[in-house]
């Protein structure tokens, strides 16, 4: 699925700041939106403002390899590095974290948190 991504700042001197960029889903590890943007996060770790109308539904039905893990979260399922409870400092419990790229990402998909990150994969994936 092609995109188009925000350049924020100018990267090797090529003086290209400020502009709109095609690139591929897959260069991404992880998506998720607020009220009003999509932004995503790509292998290296930059986050990237994705270009306006575009919705996680539509990223989830046309690219390959995503799982949703939340109502305003994706991620890549071959980049999850480990499925983890931790403390909810907003109330009392634990939430549910993915880790992807070294960033954890909360889920509010209710699922077995323990399971090896391969199994996990597995569940994820869509049977065609």
């Amino acid at each position: 699925m092609r995109l188009r991504r925000y350049r924020k700042a100018a990267t090797r001197g090529d003086g290209r700041a400020g502009m709109w960029e095609e690139c591929e889903a897959s260069d991404f590890v992880a998506f998720w939106s607020d009220t009003k943007y999509v932004m995503a996060r790509d292998a290296e770790g930059a986050e990237w403002l994705l270009e306006s109308g575009l919705s996680l539904l539509k990223i989830e039905e046309e690219a390959d390899g995503l799982a949703r893990i939340g109502r305003d979260c994706l991620v890549r399922v071959e980049a999850i590095e480990a499925v983890r409870n931790r403390a909810n400092h907003e109330e009392t419990g634990t939430e549910r974290v993915f880790v992807v790229g070294g960033h954890a990402y909360k889920s509010s998909r209710r699922g077995r948190v323990g399971w090896p990150v391969g199994e996990y994969r597995q569940g994820c994936l869509k049977v065609a």
